[in-house]
């Protein structure tokens, strides 16, 4: 690990230069000292002498075998400073050396000497984001009546279609100063979640589809008889007046397991970079090609059946709304937002409105981030939004082979979460688990041939091949997971409109099967979803009951702090009683308390506070109970530590001259600060005559080069500094992180 290392020119270079023998006197040295420059300007300093010598000099040489006699030393002219030379002209004596000095000064000031004062350093570093997001985007909800104009460091991209939310992108100063936009893009976002007028802010991230495909092939869909379909088409298998929105990276109109299923969808990729059909929105959801994703789950959800070509789809009744979000490799938060909520008849800004609102919702997509407050509200919002018109959203877990609560959508409240099988009946290998899970589904393995059928034990639907045909492909993931749910609830919708998301979710938890499988110790919901089974619920006079839900369902907090979330009940059967709430699992140092504490109405109020001493990841089950009936929902708890308070100790403060292009602090007039804490007296001695800025900074990388982020100031201030002469005191100021590079006083800092 490097560390700043600071170093002074001292004017003493050995044997740099020689002059040849003027005649058989020669024998004398002269050494010259040309000081008082900042390293690295340029100077030139003329000596004559006996016998035609000339010479110049760009720094202090010492010159030998000089022919004895008397030698003129002439300063060249340096732009902002005059110059003295003491001791010319120099006699050079035999056996003798002759000094002659070229000291600089900055004009009109005095004649130098220490600077003094108290630094001071504010703040805490910034964490890394694990989640890829678009640098320099942000989505910021604003409190009412709050104009953004009020934000200098913003400029609005387009408005969400949430009260209050947009779409935000660092002011274009910030950007062209920021070498590391990433950094500065988070340094944003802490800034304004700190603001009093702000009411949430978080990256615009990235998400992608949550599969992997293999080679074209048609076979038996095994997946579909898993979960019990051939029972479940005796009762039905759709109506046309259910649509489901597939939410993903488009489809391939003209597959004929397609061609008449498609109600006009949209195209909501906004960036034409990675849009993959080399422009922006449009009313054309057609995936332009890599793996076609998005035609894959749809095929899933409602391929045409019984058309003598191809394969089966799980509710062939429906109708599907392609809604693109997802470039060639990727997709933003924001423009999911807006197809989610485009997807259900909301009104997008600049977009048609959607005669074909959707009554249930697959998104088998996802990213490496929790869907908590602080994280993806406006993702959350969407959902919610979703919910209170009646649509069911279905989401996949995601393939990491970890806890769902770290993954959106995951983690939000108000979906499906689906978990992926394989064709043994178990859980996949890389599928999620946890107490998000709802249910699992057949999502697939290719590494297996468990039926010996000569294919792999993928889940098979409709693609295009490279040539632009239609074709039919084996994938695996949660994404095949996901439509298989998606489906079964379109199933479900055919048969009762009214069915909310809550009552879908616990009628396909109490009717699926219980896996056994070592690998679901960590969680699997209730297990593999029984498309007959939840039907032939439906056909049951519906009881009085009701189910839970979260908005967030993941929530984080600092020790020592207190956050909220809403408790939201679905009532069915003519339930009406009075439900009261509590919270199971809580860790030691972590309260919970209910307003009310119950209640014959809709929703309750959550909160939780935590103290101090309380840290780390944790799932909680809130439970409802009454008239004899209960509900559970988990909710994902991130308690924080205290970020530390940065320490000035290791911080440097220096003297940069205002001429300087480049602060080169390890060039410079410059002293540590050793101890620690929030301030420190510092003194800079010996700092040459003339006109200085005074900056601090904290390597904290020890990189040897100014990072974003780092603590850095100047006196007064870094945006408007001062100039300073020494001898000077009182030369106080405060370091800071900064937002933007912001170390340009009078160019760049460079650490050596």
């Amino acid at each position: 690990m490097r560390r700043v290392g600071f170093w002074l020119v001292m004017g003493l270079l050995t044997g740099a230069l020689t002059a040849c023998p003027r005649g058989e006197d020669a024998a004398g040295t002269l050494q010259v000292d040309i000081l008082g420059l900042p390293a690295g300007t340029r100077v030139t300093v003329e000596v004559v002498g006996p016998n035609g010598f000339a010479q110049q000099l760009t720094q202090s040489e010492t010159l030998t075998e000089l022919a004895v006699g008397s030698y003129l030393v002439t300063a060249g002219a340096v732009p902002g400073y005059t110059a003295a030379v003491v001791g010319s002209p120099a006699t050079v004596s035999a056996g003798a050396t002759t000094r002659v000095s070229v000291t600089y000064q900055v004009s009109g000031v005095g004649a130098g000497g220490s600077i003094s004062g108290t630094l001071s350093i504010v703040g805490t570093a910034v964490e890394a984001s694990a989640a890829p997001f678009v640098p320099g985007e942000v989505i910021v909800k604003f409190r009412p009546g709050v104009r953004a104009q009020a934000v200098g460091a913003l400029e609005r991209l387009r408005d969400l279609p949430l009260e209050g939310v947009g779409l935000y992108r660092m002011a274009a100063e910030l950007r062209a100063q920021s070498t590391d936009l990433e950094t500065d893009t988070l340094r944003l976002v802490a800034q304004l979640s700190a603001r009093g007028d702000v009411v949430y802010a978080h990256p615009n991230y990235l998400l992608e589809a949550y599969a992997e495909p293999n080679d074209p092939r048609y076979a038996e869909q095994w997946h579909l008889r898993a979960v019990n379909l051939p029972a479940a088409w005796e009762q039905t298998t759709g109506s046309a007046d259910v649509t489901v929105a597939v939410i993903d990276s488009g489809v391939a109109p003209t597959h004929p397991d397609l061609t008449g299923k498609l109600a006009a969808g949209y195209d909501f990729v906004s960036n034409a970079q990675f849009s993959g059909d080399g422009d922006g929105r449009d009313g054309d959801p057609t995936d332009p090609g890599g793996d076609f994703h998005g035609s894959h789950v749809a095929g899933t959800i409602a391929a045409a059946t019984d058309n003598g070509v191809g394969v089966a789809g799980v509710s062939w009744g429906s109708r599907i709304l392609p809604v693109r979000v997802l470039g060639r490799d990727s997709g933003d938060l924001a423009d999911a937002v807006d197809g989610i909520l485009w997807s259900v008849g909301e009104n997008v800004p600049g977009v048609p409105t959607n005669p074909n609102p959707a009554d249930v919702l697959n998104l088998s997509l996802g990213g490496p981030f929790p869907c908590s407050s602080s994280q993806a509200q406006s993702l959350q919002d969407a959902f919610d939004r979703a919910n209170e018109v009646g649509a069911v959203v279905v989401v996949a877990a995601g393939n990491d082979g970890a806890d769902a609560s770290s993954s959106t959508p995951a983690s939000c409240g108000g979906v499906i979460v689906v978990g992926a099988t394989t064709l043994a009946g178990t859980r996949a290998p890389y599928s999620n688990y946890g107490a998000r899970i709802a249910v699992m589904a057949p999502g697939g393995n290719l590494s297996g041939d468990g039926d010996a059928n000569g294919y792999p034990d993928g889940v098979l639907s409709t693609v295009q091949n490279p040539a632009g045909e239609a074709d039919y492909a084996y994938f695996e993931g949660t994404s095949m997971a996901s439509p298989h749910v998606a489906g079964v609830v379109a199933l479900m919708k055919s048969v009762r409109p009214t069915l909310s998301g809550a009552e879908a979710r616990d009628i396909l938890k109490t009717t699926a099967r219980p896996i056994t499988d070592p690998l679901c110790a960590v969680g699997c919901g209730s297990g593999l979803i029984d498309a007959a089974a939840a039907l032939a619920a439906l056909e049951t006079p519906a009881a009085p009951d009701f189910a839970l839900s979260l908005s967030p369902a993941t929530v984080s907090l600092a020790a020592g702090a207190s956050v909220s979330t809403e408790v939201l009940i679905s009532r069915s059967g003519g339930f009406t009683g009075e439900v009261a709430f509590s919270v199971s699992d809580l860790p030691s140092g972590l309260s919970a308390s209910f307003t009310p504490s119950a209640t014959s109405g809709d929703s309750t109020r959550l909160t939780l506070s935590a103290t101090t001493g309380v840290t780390g990841e944790y799932t909680l089950e809130v439970q409802g109970v009454g008239d004899g009936i209960s509900s559970t929902v988990p909710l994902s708890v991130v308690i924080e530590g205290d970020e530390p308070d940065l320490d000035i100790a290791g911080s440097y403060v220096f003297a940069c001259p205002t001429t300087a292009r480049v602060c080169n602090v390890g060039r410079l007039p410059a002293v540590r600060i050793e101890t620690g804490g929030s301030s420190a007296d510092y003194t800079i001695p010996d700092v040459p005559a003339g006109d200085y800025n005074v900056i601090g900074w904290n390597d904290l990388n020890t990189n040897a080069q100014v990072d974003n982020g780092e603590p850095i100031g100047a006196f007064p201030t870094i945006n408007t500094p001062s100039v300073v002469n020494p001898p000077a005191s009182g030369v106080d100021f405060t370091l800071a992180p900064a937002l933007g590079t912001q170390v340009g006083v009078q160019g760049s800092l460079k650490g050596r």
